[in-house]
């Protein structure tokens, strides 16, 4: 059964990576120091919002996976999506876009996820495939050896890069960002997280004035740097500030009651097929998009950007969106074909088999600490 808050959430973090994607490969971001003062603080908010919603996604499969069953449908449906927008786009490059000295790159795009046009989704593939090996591990740690963990990697990567001017990271790599929210994710729903119980909309306060702060820090940039000694614009992956904005505004998602509403479930399924649309590369960088039909080069330093940025965004949303849930509905009957085949059965058995025993060891600890609880 889906939830319907972290289905939002999902949707707003697809949301904040095609904001950052209009700035970034719209050229924006190239122009940002020509940009007016409000335009600028425009520009970063969006541009920012590329990484925030990519981590929200990491900390959303930990939650959902760490004691949940494997499926290797998850990633099947993946596959699918990627080759099929994939080979689609080919075609179309082929018949319209290509220049008579170019090959065609059709082994390419049949294996896309081992190139890096998709990190994210090659990243996010990988990750859930090691989830019962991650999982094995994560279930036999304590709520202390948890927390440990937690400060450690935060220790060598956001409040390295935050605090001390030109370091480096003792961790790094694609997997390991989502990796880590990951981790947060999973320990969030093993000890059942609540900062401010009912209150949980100060969550979402908090988040906005942090991001608010990260945006000024980096339009401010030197301000920060020189009298502050906070190195927030230094590193856009690895900041304490980002992996707050992150944190909090999953807890305030997280504790959201609304009612179950189809349509938000519906668009938030089809996050991903939005993400593989508007991300592919012949489509992004051999015709040129962003560009040739939305013009965002030459709204920069425009009056309404914020209305072009709207405006685009939601048009890329909602059209890539119902696009994946037709190509979804399609190919379901197929999917469906090959979830039932004894081989695929039999894998996720295996799979699942790798962390049955540290589900029923953490289970147990649950139960002794409840009853230590009730004695006391």
């Amino acid at each position: 059964k889906r939830s319907t808050n972290i289905e939002l959430l999902k949707i707003v973090s697809i949301i904040l990576m095609i904001c950052s994607h209009y700035m970034n490969h719209g050229g924006a971001i190239k122009q940002v120091k020509k940009a007016s003062l409000i335009n600028k603080y425009i520009i970063w908010f969006c541009y920012l919002g590329g990484n925030i919603g990519s981590h929200l996604f990491g900390i959303i499969l930990g939650f959902l996976l760490v004691k949940s069953k494997f499926k290797i449908k998850r990633i099947i449906k993946i596959y699918f999506g990627v080759t099929f927008w994939s080979i689609l786009f080919n075609i179309i490059w082929n018949l319209k876009w290509k220049s008579p000295e170019e090959g065609n790159r059709i082994t390419h795009d049949l294996f896309i996820l081992h190139f890096y046009e998709y990190w994210f989704t090659r990243t996010y593939v990988g990750l859930t495939m090691l989830t019962p090996l991650v999982n094995r591990g994560l279930l036999q740690l304590t709520k202390f050896q948890f927390i440990c963990l937690i400060f450690g990697m935060e220790l060598f990567t956001d409040l390295n890069k935050t605090f001390i001017k030109g370091s480096s990271l003792m961790f790094d790599g694609d997997l390991f960002r989502l990796l880590r929210f990951y981790i947060i994710g999973a320990y969030i729903k093993l000890y059942d997280v609540k900062v401010f119980g009912r209150f949980y909309f100060i969550h979402f306060i908090l988040g906005i004035i942090v991001y608010a702060l990260k945006v000024v820090a980096y339009v401010h940039n030197e301000f920060f740097e020189k009298n502050l000694k906070l190195y927030i614009a230094e590193n856009r992956v690895y900041s304490i500030f980002s992996t707050l904005i992150v944190v909090l505004g999953f807890l305030f998602f997280k504790e959201l009651k609304m009612k179950n509403l189809k349509i938000i479930n519906l668009f938030g399924m089809s996050t991903f097929g939005i993400y593989l649309f508007h991300e592919n590369y012949h489509f992004r960088d051999d015709y040129n998009y962003w560009i040739n039909i939305f013009h965002t080069d030459e709204h920069y330093n425009d009056k309404k950007l914020w209305l072009h940025v709207i405006i685009t965004v939601l048009l890329i949303f909602f059209c890539c969106g119902i696009a994946e849930i037709i190509r979804d509905k399609i190919f379901s009957f197929l999917i469906n074909w090959i979830m039932k085949l004894s081989c695929i059965k039999k894998f996720d058995e295996k799979m699942n088999k790798i962390q049955l025993d540290s589900n029923e060891k953490k289970e147990n600890e649950f139960n002794s600490l409840n009853l230590t609880l009730k004695s006391e």
